[in-house]
């Protein structure tokens, strides 16, 4: 059920999906590099 509305939401509104899409890609890339960052510099 949860799965066919966001399937049908998604098709109703591409646009601010993909820049959810794409903020979410570019926060998790954020993260990522600055955890990495802080294991290189606790070692």
């Amino acid at each position: 059920m949860t799965v066919r509305w966001r399937t049908e939401h998604f098709r109703r509104r591409p646009p601010m999906d993909l820049a959810m899409a794409m903020s979410m890609a570019l926060f998790s890339l954020f993260v990522g590099s600055s955890a990495y960052f802080f294991y290189k510099m606790a070692r």
